[in-house]
């Protein structure tokens, strides 16, 4: 196992994640139940595999949601809008788990600043379905431009909810102009 990353569940069953990553970027991903009274089946927690097919890059950041009532809109599905919120929470906590917050591009005076984005709605999601965001970073010139790349995925059927695609241009955050990326980018 070359990966293992908790995902904590925002749901209300106060369960989680564990994703196993081997060295092929092969994926299981194991739901653990942590809910009042709960009692494992034969030694074993349910479980929730995302089969690794069903990410178009290996071994995405991710992140396990869950559509709120605040979340659904007037036509019963998550509002579109929700999806754009979610890739921007999972965008920074990735970032975050690569050591480049809010605080450091501060001390750096540079950030990744959205240039466009594109986001394609391929299926709805309803209240209370079980969710995965994944992100990559997927191209950079090394110089000021950066993609970043998303999908959420329903681990029940493994259906793609959404893909979404940033362009990113480093920028000075003092100026608000574009500027080179600093080495720790």
């Amino acid at each position: 196992i070359t990966a293992v990353h908790y995902i904590i569940n925002n749901s209300l069953d106060r369960g989680f994640h564990v994703r196993f990553t081997n060295e092929s970027g092969i994926s299981k991903l194991i739901y653990y139940a942590v809910k009042n009274n709960s009692q494992p089946r034969n030694g074993h927690y349910p479980t929730m595999q995302l089969p690794n097919k069903s990410w178009d890059n290996p071994s995405p950041f991710t992140k396990t949601l869950s559509p709120a009532g605040k979340d659904i809109d007037g036509l019963n599905h998550t509002n579109n809008a929700v999806y754009v919120q979610w890739c921007e929470e999972v965008a920074w906590a990735h970032s975050a788990s690569l050591g480049m917050n809010l605080d450091a591009y501060k001390q750096l005076n540079r950030a990744m600043a959205i240039r466009h984005a594109d986001y394609d709605y391929l299926l709805p999601s309803n209240l209370g379905d079980q969710l995965l965001i994944g992100t990559w970073l997927t191209d950079s010139d090394g110089k000021i431009s950066l993609e970043r790349r998303f999908q959420i995925v329903r681990p029940s059927d493994g259906a793609t909810i959404l893909r979404g695609r940033w362009n990113l241009v480093c920028i000075e955050m003092s100026s608000g102009r574009p500027r080179r990326m600093p080495p720790e980018f």
